[in-house]
């Protein structure tokens, strides 16, 4: 399976009777399925990708906010009588 020019995996197709064998038409539909399995690949890489760099930019938040706390503790206010 080739996408975007890289290999992106392999499929093995078989015949179990020995008499037949691929014709040009089996042979296009199978090189569409392997297009389709090969996108359907790149698809969940994608997005897996964007959902670890998802929780990359969310721990950067979080540090940043907490980067942004006042480091010292508040005063404390007298009461007035």
């Amino acid at each position: 399976m080739v996408w975007a020019g890289e290999t992106r995996g392999v499929l093995g197709i078989g015949i179990r009777d020995g008499d037949r064998s691929f014709s040009d038409s089996d042979v296009e539909l199978l090189e569409a399925f392997a297009s389709l399995a090969s996108l359907a690949l790149r698809n969940a890489e994608s997005y897996a990708e964007r959902t670890r760099q998802a929780r990359v930019q969310r721990g950067f938040y979080q540090i940043a906010s907490l980067l942004g706390e006042p480091l010292s503790l508040p005063r404390p206010t007298t009461p007035l009588h």
